[in-house]
C-alpha cells in the first residue's frame, strides 16, 4: 500500500519534452552503428566503471520487479550471429533486383476478416535487405489486398523462394519462404497491404527480419494487432485501435498515434527508443513500454486515471502533468536506479496501470 500522498505544486513538476526529435530511418545508420560498435572504445575505464554500476544497482533496482521486457515473438532470424553478420557486409542494397516471378498479389476472400503475413527461413544461407511493409486504405477494393515485391540476386534462385498460402478459420496466412539450398545470397521483400475500411481486419499481424512497418492509415482491429522485426522501425501515423496491440523489435525505434479502448497494449525494444502518444483510453486500460537502450516517451490524456510504475537503471525518470493536482507521485533511487510510483488521478487504487521501463535510457510520461 502506498502512503498518503498530497498534490504536488508546479514547480516540483519535472519539465521536459515529450517526444524527441525524429529518428533516421535510414538503414545505412545500423550499418554505421555496427561499424562504429566494433571501432575501439574511446575509455575502457569508463566502460569498466559502467558495467561495475550496471552490476551493483540492476539486480537492486529490479529484483522485486515483475515485468521484463519481451521480444519472444520478434521475428528474429535463426542465422548464427557471425553468419547474419558476413552476409550483411556481402549484401548491399544493389545486391537484390531480379523481379521473383511467383504470384505476388492474393485478395482475400469474403468472410476471412484475419491476416497474417512474415517471413521465414530455411537455413542460415539468405540474408534480407532493408526492405519496407506498409499498411494503407484502398476504397476501390472490396476486400484487403495485400502485394509483394520480391527481389532477388540472380535470376538462378527464382526457385528458393515461395509463398506458403494457408487459411484457417476466418485467418489468411501468408508466409514468404527461403529454402536452404542456395548458398550465399540476398533477397529484398516489399509488402503493401491495402484495405477498403479502417474496421476491414478483425486481426492483423506483421512480423519481418529486416523491415521497416509503417501504419499509413487509421485502423480498427477488433481483436488483435501484432508487429515485430528483428531490425526495422515500427510506426503508426494515424490512430490505431484494437482490443490488444503488441509492437516488437530487437533493433529499431516504436513511433505511434493510439486511440484504444478496453486494451492490453504493450511495445518493446532491445536497442531502440518508443515515443507513444494515447488520444483516448478506456479507465480499464494497461500500458506498458519498454527498452533495453533506448529512450521511453509516452504522452496520455490528461483524464486518464492510472497507477504508475516507472523505472530506469542509467538514465532519468521524468513526469510532466497540466494538471499537477492530480499527479501523487514518491522517488527512490541512487546513483543507478531510479524509481518512481504512485499514482494519476483520485483513485490511488485505479484499474488502468502505466508501466514504462528502461535499463538504458530515460523515461518520460506526460499527461496533457
Amino acid at each position: 500500500m502506498l502512503p498518503r500522498y498530497s498534490p504536488i505544486p508546479d514547480s516540483d513538476v519535472e519539465k521536459q519534452p515529450l517526444v524527441d526529435q525524429p529518428y533516421s530511418t535510414c538503414h545505412c545508420q545500423q550499418v554505421h552503428e555496427q561499424q562504429r560498435r566494433r571501432g575501439p572504445s574511446k575509455s575502457n575505464i569508463l566502460i569498466l566503471s559502467l558495467l561495475i554500476l550496471l552490476a551493483l544497482g540492476y539486480g537492486h533496482q529490479y529484483r522485486n520487479s515483475h515485468d521484463t521486457i519481451d521480444l519472444s515473438n520478434v521475428a528474429i532470424s535463426s542465422e548464427p550471429q557471425e553468419i547474419q553478420d558476413s552476409l550483411t557486409q556481402y549484401c548491399h542494397e544493389t545486391s537484390a533486383f531480379v523481379p521473383w516471378d511467383g504470384k505476388t498479389v492474393y485478395d482475400l476472400e469474403t468472410g476471412v476478416t484475419g491476416l497474417a503475413v512474415e517471413q521465414k527461413f530455411l537455413g542460415n544461407h539468405v540474408s534480407p535487405l532493408a526492405g519496407n511493409v506498409v499498411v494503407v486504405e484502398n476504397k476501390a477494393l472490396e476486400t484487403p489486398r495485400v502485394t509483394f515485391d520480391i527481389k532477388l540476386e540472380d535470376d538462378e534462385y527464382q526457385d528458393s523462394v515461395w509463398i506458403d498460402e494457408v487459411i484457417v478459420g476466418s485467418t489468411l496466412s501468408l508466409t514468404v519462404k527461403h529454402t536452404e539450398r542456395v548458398v550465399r545470397t540476398c533477397v529484398r521483400v516489399d509488402v503493401k497491404v491495402e484495405v477498403p475500411s479502417a474496421s476491414a481486419l478483425d486481426d492483423l499481424s506483421l512480423q519481418f527480419p529486416n523491415n521497416d512497418i509503417t501504419l499509413a492509415t487509421r485502423l480498427q482491429v477488433k481483436n488483435a494487432l501484432d508487429l515485430s522485426a528483428a531490425r526495422g522501425d515500427l510506426t503508426a501515423q494515424a490512430p490505431t485501435t484494437s482490443s490488444k496491440i503488441s509492437l516488437s523489435t530487437a533493433s529499431g525505434n516504436i513511433n505511434g498515434v493510439f486511440d484504444v479502448d478496453q486494451v492490453e497494449f504493450s511495445a518493446s525494444a532491445a536497442s531502440g527508443n518508443l515515443a507513444l502518444a494515447f488520444d483516448h483510453i478506456s479507465a480499464t486500460s494497461t500500458i506498458k513500454a519498454s527498452s533495453a537502450s533506448g529512450n521511453v516517451g509516452v504522452q496520455v490524456p490528461s483524464d486518464f486515471q492510472s497507477q504508475l510504475d516507472l523505472n530506469v537503471v542509467v538514465g532519468n525518470v521524468k513526469v510532466k502533468a497540466t494538471e499537477t493536482e492530480k499527479l501523487h507521485i514518491r522517488r527512490t533511487g541512487g546513483i543507478v536506479g531510479h524509481t518512481v510510483r504512485g499514482y494519476y488521478g483520485t483513485d490511488a487504487d485505479a484499474p488502468s496501470h502505466i508501466k514504462l521501463n528502461s535499463v538504458s535510457g530515460n523515461v518520460n510520461l506526460t499527461f496533457q
